[in-house]
């Protein structure tokens, strides 16, 4: 299962949820504006 996939599914279920990044890896912060719009559905603010 892709990863950005695992963690949405994973958020239906879940308080938090704590994405970490290198912040020399502009690729990180891409992953995890690509995973914003499931956790915005998911209740997540």
């Amino acid at each position: 299962m892709p990863a950005a996939e695992y963690i949405i599914k994973r958020s239906s279920k879940e308080r938090i949820i704590i994405i970490n990044e290198a912040h020399h890896q502009p690729l990180h912060r891409v992953f995890t504006e690509s995973l914003l719009e499931g956790l915005y559905q998911n209740g997540f603010r």
